[in-house]
C-alpha cells in the first residue's frame, strides 16, 4: 500500500481484477504498471485506458458494500502520478486527464456514479490549488455549479475564472448572462459593454 497525494492509503493500482473491460492493449498496460511501480508514464496511461472504458456498472446488489469506480481508480492513479514524476510533460497530460474525469463526472458518463458532483466539486478545487495561474479547472467547477443550479456559486467562480482569462469573450458574455439571471443588472450591462 502507499499514501496517494489526496493523503488516502491506496494500492498503486485501485482497479478491478476483473479482466473483462480490459483489452489486450489495457492488459500490457496494467502488466507496465505493475512491473515498474514507479514509472509514472506507466500509471498515466493506465489512467488513460480506464478513464476510456468508461465507469464501471457499479454493484447492483441492495446492500453491497460500495465499491470504487473505475473513474476513481482513474482518478488515483493520476495523483499518484503525479507524486512520483518529474516530467512537465507528463504533468500535463496527468492533470488534463484529471479534467477529464471530472468533466465526467459533472455531466459526462460517469456523472450517474454515487456522489459523483461532489467528487467533481472536490477534485476541481485539488486542481485550482495545484494550478493557481490556470483558469481551466474553474471553468469546470462554473459549469459544475450552473449543472446545479447554483447560480451564485457558479458566477463567483466564473469572476474567479475570468481575472485569469480577462480575453475570454464567451466567459465574459456567459458571466454577463448569469449576473442578469441574478439581478445584477448594472454589473451584466457592463460586463456586456466589454464583450
Amino acid at each position: 500500500e502507499m499514501t496517494s497525494v489526496t493523503g488516502v492509503q491506496t494500492c498503486a493500482l485501485p482497479i478491478s481484477t476483473d479482466p473483462e473491460p480490459l483489452v489486450p492493449e489495457d492488459d500490457a498496460l496494467l502488466a507496465a504498471a505493475l512491473a515498474s511501480p514507479k514509472d509514472a508514464a506507466a500509471h498515466v496511461a493506465l489512467a488513460s485506458a480506464v478513464l476510456a472504458i468508461g465507469p464501471a456498472a457499479g454493484n447492483a446488489e441492495e446492500g453491497a458494500p460500495e465499491m470504487s469506480t473505475s473513474t476513481d481508480a482513474a482518478v488515483e492513479l493520476l495523483w499518484y502520478s503525479l507524486a512520483i514524476n518529474k516530467n512537465e510533460t507528463l504533468d500535463g497530460e496527468a492533470k488534463n486527464l484529471l479534467l477529464d474525469a471530472a468533466e465526467s463526472w459533472t455531466g459526462g458518463p460517469a456523472a450517474a456514479e454515487t456522489d459523483s458532483q461532489n467528487k467533481a466539486a472536490a477534485l476541481y478545487s485539488k486542481l485550482v490549488e495545484l494550478t493557481p495561474d490556470d483558469p481551466t479547472p474553474l471553468f469546470g467547477l462554473t459549469t459544475l455549479y450552473q449543472r446545479n443550479q447554483m447560480a451564485k456559486e457558479a458566477a463567483a467562480t466564473l469572476r474567479q475564472a475570468l481575472l485569469l482569462a480577462p480575453d475570454d469573450q464567451p466567459a465574459q458574455m456567459s458571466l454577463a448572462l448569469m449576473l442578469s439571471g441574478l439581478g445584477a443588472h448594472k454589473e451584466s450591462r457592463d460586463r456586456k459593454s466589454v464583450v
